[in-house]
Parts: C-alpha cells; sequence; structure tokens
C-alpha cells in the first residue's frame, strides 16, 4: 500500500527524517515508536502531504505521489490526528465535519454516508446533530475516525490516537481499530510513543531516533525484549509495565 525509500524531511534548515525507507503491505501495520522529536510525526505529515519531501521517492498503492495530487492522495489514505478538539471545527456539527470530505470529492448521497460512518465506529445518528465540545474525548477520536474513513481508504496514518484519552477509552478506541482493519482490510502506520499501544495494533515496529530508523523488530520480539539496539532497549526499560498491558 505504501512504500518509502530514503525520505528526507527537512525544516530551518535542518534534516528532521533522514533517509528514512519502509513499506507496509496491503492489511498490513506498521508502528513507528521514538522520543518526542525523534521525527516521527513530521515523518506522517510528510507522507499525509502536509510537509514537502526534501528527498527519496514514496509510492501509494503502487503509484509516485509525484504523480498523484492530494486528492488522489486522499482516496487511498488518510490521516488522524493525535488531539481531535484541535482537527475538528469547534463551530461545525459533526455531521458537517462528515460531509466536508464527500462534498469536496463530489460523492453522492453525502448524508447516508455520514451515518455509515457514524455506525462504523460505534456512534449513532444523533451524535451528527453534535457539536465537538459536546462530546468526549472518545467520542471526538471516533468522529475522527469516522471523518477518515469518509472516502474509504485503504491506509489510515495515525498519530498518537490514544494519547489524548483516558485508560478505559484508550482500550476502547484500540478494540474499534483492531475490527475496523479486521473488518476493512485496512493497512495502519501508527506513530506512538507508547509500547503497548503500538504492540496491540501492529505486527511490526520501526524504532526511530534522530530522524532515522535504528531497529525494526516483530513485536513478538518486543514483547519478549529481544531488542537489539541501546534506544529500542532503554524505551522498553522506560516503559513501565509495558510486556503486561501488551498482552
Amino acid at each position: 500500500m505504501i512504500a518509502a525509500d530514503g525520505i528526507v524531511v527537512r525544516r530551518g534548515g535542518r534534516d528532521v527524517v533522514r533517509g528514512v525507507s519502509f513499506a507496509v503491505e496491503q492489511g498490513g501495520a506498521l508502528g513507528i515508536v521514538g522520543e518526542s522529536g525523534s521525527g516521527k510525526s513530521s515523518l506522517l505529515r510528510a507522507l499525509a502531504g502536509l510537509e514537502l519531501l526534501a528527498g527519496g521517492a514514496l509510492t501509494v498503492d503502487g503509484a509516485s505521489v509525484a504523480a498523484l495530487g492530494l486528492r488522489a492522495r486522499g482516496r487511498v489514505m488518510q490521516l488522524v490526528f493525535q488531539d481531535p478538539y484541535d482537527s475538528l471545527h469547534p463551530r461545525q456539527t459533526v455531521a458537517r465535519a462528515l460531509a466536508e470530505p464527500a462534498l469536496v470529492h463530489r460523492l453522492d448521497n453525502p448524508a447516508a454516508r455520514v451515518v455509515a460512518a457514524l455506525d462504523a465506529v460505534g456512534l449513532d445518528a444523533r451524535f451528527r446533530f453534535r457539536f465537538p465540545h459536546q462530546l468526549s474525548g472518545g467520542q471526538r477520536q471516533r468522529v475522527a475516525i469516522a471523518r477518515a474513513l469518509m472516502l474509504e481508504p485503504r491506509l489510515l496514518l495515525l498519530d498518537e490516537p490514544t494519547s489524548a484519552l483516558d485508560v478505559l477509552a484508550q482500550a476502547e478506541l484500540i478494540e474499534l481499530l483492531r475490527r475496523l482493519r479486521r473488518e476493512r482490510g485496512l493497512a495502519y502506520l501508527l506513530v506512538t510513543h507508547d509500547l503497548a499501544v503500538v504492540a496491540q495494533l501492529v505486527e511490526r515496529v520501526a524504532v526511530m531516533q534522530e530522524g532515522r530508523f535504528v531497529e525494526t523488530i516483530d513485536t513478538e520480539a518486543l514483547r519478549a525484549g529481544a531488542a537489539y539496539h541501546p534506544h529500542t532497549q532503554a524505551l522498553i526499560a522506560a516503559s513501565q509495565g509495558f510486556r503486561r498491558r501488551a498482552r
């Protein structure tokens, strides 16, 4: 679904992502973990087209992004932001926020698509009349995921999707993402600092440090503490209760 070869992202004259390469197959899932400032969110934003690539090659569903416009890219992949309260317009109802992608892409019957998207994330049709401030954090993130599903993409870019939620809402959202992937055959590219979250949602994890991938490890090895790179070992050691929560 997506393949990157030597991706470089530059900001303020400095390379914040340096020569990153990876691939995610259809229906597959890759997690990217690292400390704040490691470049993981910058990488995700560049993949979504929100930041320019300073180098490297990127293909989405077999096509080079250089040959795709943002609209065509949006039909294949969608980004779910970290904080839904910031990514949802405070003066727009849920229905308006969800309908916008369908209107921009001129899809038929946007009202029915809104109801279907809400149902897919476990919210009933009455939620379409609410504003973001009338929703809980978990409900807002479900609306953000519903908006990402409006164009029926095959790849979701997930930027810390559970970090703004309490423990119960996190568990519910993780189960929702697992169900959506299973039912729709979605591919995921997940950025997070939480090893327990990443181990529940993906099969492979890329560890990022100072703009580079220093290790790629499968989640079973991660749970077993079988990492070879010192930075990965340090992240595991710093994540109290990781192995217990990741099961």
